[in-house]
């Protein structure tokens, strides 16, 4: 339960208007909120749902840079900071096809890892990890290089 603000009316001629502000607005005032209007000729409601949209805090792959054997391994991981769970994907700007990736969250913090396995030059590019929940997007970005050992 939050404890809401004093509201303010508005009047003219016939038309008098409540105003409701919410300020530092918290998922706590995620609920349902009526307003009635009560007169000498009877009463009426309305209602309205009011849904809170907590933006994403950081987006971050590790390791910074990343410079792999040919034939190797490496596993990427994209930790997200968000209060609510969003939807991480990785792309590339290369033409290799990507894993599937599982989301595992603790604390408020959300990771996806993408191993890529017997990297090949066709792996070096730009991976981006993008993380998308209701109150927007971040994305970061790795470049992985690919040499060939003597």
């Amino acid at each position: 339960n939050v404890t809401l603000p004093s509201t303010s009316l508005v009047s003219s001629s016939d038309i008098h208007t409540s105003i409701l502000t919410l300020d530092q607005v918290t998922l706590e005032y995620i609920g349902e909120y009526t307003c009635t209007a009560v007169n000498e000729g009877g009463e009426m409601s309305d209602m309205i749902n009011v849904n809170v949209y907590v933006p994403l805090l950081l987006v971050i792959i590790s390791p910074e840079s990343v410079n792999v054997s040919y034939n190797s391994t490496v596993t990427l991981t994209c930790n997200v900071q968000s209060l609510t769970t969003p939807t991480i994907t990785w792309t590339s700007n290369t033409d290799v096809t990507l894993p599937s990736t599982s989301l595992v969250s603790s604390n408020y913090i959300h990771t996806s890892i993408l191993t890529l396995e017997q990297v090949t030059l066709e792996y070096i590019g730009e991976y981006t990890c993008t993380a998308v929940n209701e109150g927007g997007e971040m994305r970061d970005m790795i470049n992985v290089n690919v040499y060939v050992p003597l």
